[in-house]
């Protein structure tokens, strides 16, 4: 399973290398993209037209987030990434460099505590506008350490629940649609529930809605999401299933 699902079954992939004479920048390299690391790890990851970069890593009972800054020019990205691991609760510093072709590919390598490559293929369904009520609903995501349930209203308002080795964080918070591409942006505020280490923390972040190819129109749908804190020294992933 990729982490955005083949999104809405929307992508486009090559194997092409970068064209001699394209130019790059962080407008180059936006999108949505989608493959695996060298390690067999799902890998997600959608770029900002700003160049915030957030990316989401999911295995089985592995659950990352990469949020960071790049800077692209004739067809190379660079940049400095955190990588959050929800399991851990540690946060490491990763540089990031690669070559890709604007909508097409990236490939490169990140190298923190080590050294792990990756490909990834462009998803055209960025290019689309995100609307609300393809994300109300409730979605629900559970393994054996770590269930995720978060309920979203037609105003985008959503209320979660993050229990992790029988630890629970409620929150609470708002999505709302970017005004040109298909993804969503969203405040968070943690509740103050015995045990949460992220109690009354506000965090602000992203996220991405797909589906399944082999389902109907709303059938297998999924919701990822990623959140940080102002100081980006702690940060969440949410992932669900929408529940019918």
């Amino acid at each position: 399973m990729t982490v955005w699902l083949a999104a809405c079954g929307g992508g486009s992939s090559s194997d092409a290398d970068p064209e001699e004479g394209q130019t790059g920048g962080a407008l180059a390299v936006q999108g949505m993209w989608d493959g695996e690391t060298s390690a067999d790890v799902d890998l997600g990851v959608l770029i900002e037209p700003s160049g915030t970069l957030w990316g989401f890593a999911v295995q089985e009972d592995f659950l990352r987030l990469l949020h960071g800054k790049v800077t692209a020019d004739d067809n190379t990205a660079k940049g400095t990434l955190k990588e959050f691991d929800l399991f851990s609760g540690t946060v490491v510093t990763n540089s990031l460099e690669s070559r890709f072709v604007p909508k097409k590919s990236i490939s490169g390598s990140m190298t923190g505590a080590g050294k792990i490559s990756f490909k990834l293929d462009y998803v055209a369904d960025y290019e689309k506008k995100a609307t609300l009520p393809e994300i109300e609903g409730v979605w629900k995501l559970g393994s054996s350490v770590l269930s995720m349930q978060a309920t979203v209203a037609a105003d985008g308002r959503f209320q979660g629940k993050t229990t992790l080795a029988g630890t629970s964080c409620d929150y609470s918070g708002k999505f709302t649609p970017d005004t040109e591409h298909h993804y969503y942006h969203g405040e968070l505020v943690f509740g103050r529930s015995a045990g949460c280490q992220y109690a009354g923390k506000t965090m602000t972040g992203v996220a991405v809605r797909g589906e399944d190819d082999g389902g109907a129109d709303g059938d297998d749908a999924y919701l990822v999401a990623g959140f940080v804190d102002a100081a980006e020294t702690a940060g969440l992933v949410f992932g669900g299933v929408r529940q019918r």
